[in-house]
């Protein structure tokens, strides 16, 4: 889904090479970790691949296969990043160097764009690696888990800090 530019929720992208195998996984994971933590009025989130080789295909084998033993459903599509979403989202979190590069070479708008790992706690910093190589989609998963949790943590404290700074002082309610 295309984040819509008159939506106030904070937008999160989540990009990888072909939109198939990683991102997929971290969109589906994280939006769980939304739905869990009641913050889907505050939080959307899509994915995309900076390159344009599956567009339209449903995600890996690999990945669905993972998802569905953790009980995560998705119906995503690959698409591949557009100028507009860098104004569409505030935070594209990207899947590893390579695309980073990339990503930033598109860049036009304010999004914030980031290794996903920079939010894990373990291997803080790394790359995700492909699984579409090398089949290691459960590797994959326990890495955007960490890095969508941290991330997801970060982004909790300041809209719930956000939410604090908007309630009255006296505890009435607005009318």
């Amino acid at each position: 889904m295309h984040r819509d530019l008159q939506d106030e929720r904070v937008g999160v992208l989540f990009v990888c090479l072909g939109n198939i195998c990683r991102s997929p996984m971290a969109e589906a994971v994280f939006q769980r970790m939304v739905e869990q933590r009641n913050l889907e009025d505050y939080i959307i989130c899509d994915s995309a691949g900076t390159g344009d080789y599956h567009i339209g295909s449903l995600p890996h084998p690999g990945t669905l296969r993972i998802l569905e033993i953790a009980g995560i459903r998705t119906s995503h599509r690959a698409r591949q990043i557009s100028l507009t979403d860098f104004t569409a989202f505030h935070h594209i979190l990207v899947m590893d160097r390579d695309n980073l590069r990339d990503t930033l070479m598109l860049a036009n708008g304010p999004a914030d764009v980031q290794l996903i790992m920079n939010y894990g706690t373990v291997l803080t910093g790394s790359d995700v690696p492909d699984p579409y190589f090398d089949g290691r989609f459960d590797t994959v998963y326990e890495m955007v888990s960490d890095a969508c949790a941290g991330f997801l943590d970060r982004l909790e404290l300041q809209i719930r800090a956000t939410e604090t700074v908007n309630e009255p002082a006296n505890g009435c309610s607005r009318t």
